[in-house]
């Protein structure tokens, strides 16, 4: 201990005199230091090694995060002295795009500071935006209280989201990075992000990607706004909340430094005209501050559900304000306040329906029956348009016109939907655009927020029923639904109202998957026949999985989906049903040669008849956060008969496993019928999921599961 300490001091000296002058061939254009700045302390060498003891996984440390979230109104006087004083012009907006038609806004200024708890290493931060929003420059500091010649105006880089080439939103990143040679330094850096339509800020994440001491989210709400900030799963980290006006903010000192406007100011708002200034009434604010201390990174987690489930978050609903005239202006405050926002994107979509119809009318010519037609129409933009969307993004709620999908053969999930419901109408069908949020979202039609929604399909109406068409699921049946949107609210398009509905849950029964394996005994191997049935979400999986393979190897891509690369089972004269058949359960029947599951030992057998495991390695974390969801609802059923020879005894069998409870069933059991030794296995999720509550119960019943699957059998001829 004593020997680290030293090699730490000395190290600490050197560096305190060496890297203010060299700092600049690390990250060049970011800062420049005299000779005899140092900024690496003593203390912050000393704290960066104990931090670095308790997160040895980690580069870096979050010191503290502040956040301030400040509204304000733009009316032609700001825009027009805006013009004049910003630097590039500002992109110029369609005037009837109602996607801009509010005048208010928002700004949320970040501050954060970082301390490096390993020696060189690169810090790296991004930041995420679309056209609805603006990034100011990033300034960085190695010193928060340095004056303004020490707070450094850095380079970022903007990049947009693509997949294959092809740009897919107008979703985009703005990164920048440094390299930070010794630990102990501590980094500061601040930028504001400006949502140019209000209806964008929806909620704020209280976890970063690293752990963090503190964090503080600050509201400061005009008198003129109505608005609600609803708090989502903050009980679980402490999370503590006050209406005072914050003191002692890193935001305000940074605006101090570089002489810009005080995030705390209140007062009067002035406006000028001509040479005068006409003062207006004074502003009153009230503030929502939430402080967190010791909070956890924002860890990746295997199958995490998505955050809003179980992150610890805010979400924003902002109902009216009064604007510049004294005139209200209603926002996103009820249901039919989000279906109007909706609504005018979709009408001013400019569809040519020509091509498309032409198409449509050409794929239905030789169809009799009306579900056979929409199935037809349904299954065609399945098969041949590429959905390429990003789920998550809020960049675009208006769908893409449908001849430009039609003619790119791509599309995201709103000008698939469009180009279905166009091709739909232009048959003779009632189509309508249907928003909805995927099982990822927590939240539903209770709280209006663009949060709310993730993703477009299409309702068909039919004989007074509702099919829900979602043509981004390749191979999905007319009148199924994937389990990402089963049970979820759609909101649906009907001229200037709307409807309500809910798709159907279906039942874990759905996805019910069979296998029944007859073998016997031959020379210590166990060879016969299986035969095995896919429904539900595995079906469509392997029609998936089936139809990206090359013509050429799809007989060898089904025989390693069979033996799952399990080189101890040979797969032989594998028949099954058409694989191109959305409506129609997938049945396998083939020849199976199992080796190495039957030990001989003199008399004995030592026989394990589970070659599957599944959820072997679903070992979680007690500290996880987020419930675990598989994205189906699992129903897996499998029986193993394995004839012995006459007179086989049992010498020694596992005792049979069964839990069951509110979310899963695991069975798991031999038994001896005869000389027949039968292994019979049941997973069942009925949702689809454990929550993050039940990890604790999960572990014990996996520490179960894992000895049961290395246990044997021992079965003697004697």
């Amino acid at each position: 201990m004593f020997r680290t300490l030293s090699l730490s001091l000395i190290l600490s000296v050197v560096l305190l005199c060496f890297l203010p002058s060299c700092f600049k061939s690390y990250s060049p254009g970011l800062t420049t230091y005299g000779t005899n700045q140092a900024f690496i302390s003593v203390d912050n060498r000393f704290k960066a090694e104990k931090l670095h003891d308790t997160w040895p996984e980690e580069d870096f440390y979050g010191n503290e995060t502040e956040i301030f979230v400040e509204f304000y109104l733009e009316d032609a006087t700001t825009k027009k002295k805006a013009k004049k004083t910003s630097g590039p012009k500002p992109k110029k907006q369609k005037e009837l795009d109602p996607s801009l038609k509010t005048n208010l806004k928002a700004k949320v200024t970040y501050y954060h500071s970082v301390l490096a708890i390993k020696d060189f290493v690169d810090f790296s931060d991004g930041i995420y935006y679309n056209d609805m929003m603006k990034v100011s420059p990033v300034y960085l500091s190695y010193d928060a209280h340095m004056d303004k010649v020490h707070w450094s105006r850095i380079t970022s880089v903007s990049s947009s989201y693509e997949v294959d080439g092809l740009y897919y939103s107008d979703a985009r990143i703005k990164y920048f990075n440094a390299d930070i040679p010794a630990r102990g330094t501590e980094l500061h850096y601040t930028y504001t992000v400006t949502y140019e339509n209000i209806n964008y800020l929806t909620n704020l994440f209280f976890l970063d990607g690293l752990p963090t001491a503190k964090k503080n989210i600050t509201f400061q709400i005009p008198d003129w706004l109505e608005m609600e900030v609803i708090d989502k799963n903050l009980e679980t980290f402490g999370i503590s909340k006050s209406t005072k006006r914050p003191r002692n903010s890193r935001i305000s000192e940074f605006r101090d430094i570089l002489n810009m406007e005080d995030p705390d100011a209140g007062g009067e708002e002035e406006e000028e005209t001509g040479n005068k200034k006409k003062r207006k009434k004074r502003v009153k604010y009230t503030y929502q501050q939430y402080e967190a201390t010791n909070l956890p990174a924002q860890k990746r987690e295997v199958l995490a559900a998505g955050p809003t489930h179980n992150q610890p978050h805010v979400l924003l609903s902002l109902k009216k304000y009064t604007d510049n005239a004294g005139k209200e202006q209603k926002l996103l405050a009820t249901l039919p306040d989000l279906y109007a926002w909706y609504r005018s994107l979709v009408v001013d979509v400019d569809n040519d329906t020509a091509a498309v119809s032409a198409k449509a009318r050409e794929i239905v010519a030789n169809v009799q029956g009306d579900e056979e037609k929409v199935k037809e129409l349904f299954y065609w933009v399945q098969d041949n348009v590429r959905y390429i969307a990003y789920e998550d993004g809020l960049a675009g709620f208006k769908p893409e016109a449908c001849q430009k999908v039609f003619a790119n053969r791509y599309g995201d999930c709103k000008g698939m939907a469009n180009l279905l419901a166009q091709m739909l109408r232009s048959v003779g069908y009632d189509a309508r655009l249907t928003w909805i949020g995927t099982r990822r979202i927590a939240y539903n039609y209770t709280e209006p927020s663009l949060a709310v929604d993730n993703h477009m399909i299409c309702t068909l109406i039919l004989n007074g029923t509702h099919y829900f068409l979602d043509p981004t699921e390749d191979f999905i049946a007319f009148g199924d639904y994937a389990h990402r949107i089963q049970g979820r609210q759609v909101l649906i398009e009907n001229g200037d109202s709307f409807l309500v509905d809910t798709i159907p849950n279906l039942s874990y029964e759905r996805n019910r998957d069979e296998k029944t394996e007859t073998l016997k005994l031959v020379n210590n191997d166990l060879v016969g026949n299986v035969q095995l049935t896919f429904r539900g979400e595995s079906k469509t999986n392997i029609l998936r999985y089936y139809h990206g393979v090359k013509s050429d190897r799809k007989s060898n891509a089904l025989e390693r989906f069979l033996n799952d690369g399990n080189i101890n089972l040979k797969v032989s004269e594998i028949r099954h049903n058409e694989l191109s058949e959305r409506n129609k359960d997938i049945d396998f029947s083939y020849k199976l040669n199992v080796k190495n599951r039957v030990l001989k030992r003199g008399s004995d057998w030592l026989v394990n008849l589970d070659w599957e495991t599944e959820l072997k390695g679903l070992e979680l974390d007690s500290t996880r956060i987020s419930d675990v969801d598989f994205g189906y609802k699992m129903f897996s059923n499998k029986t193993c008969r394995v004839e012995f020879p006459a007179n086989t005894r049992v010498r020694y069998m596992p005792a049979k496993l069964d839990v069951t409870n509110a979310d899963y069933r695991i069975l798991m059991e031999y038994k001896m019928e005869g000389n027949t030794l039968v292994y019979s296995k049941q997973i069942i999720f009925y949702d689809g999921k454990i929550p993050a509550k039940g990890t604790k119960e999960w572990s014990e019943v996996y520490k179960l599961m894992s000895r049961f699957y290395s246990d044997y059998v021992v079965l003697s001829s004697n």
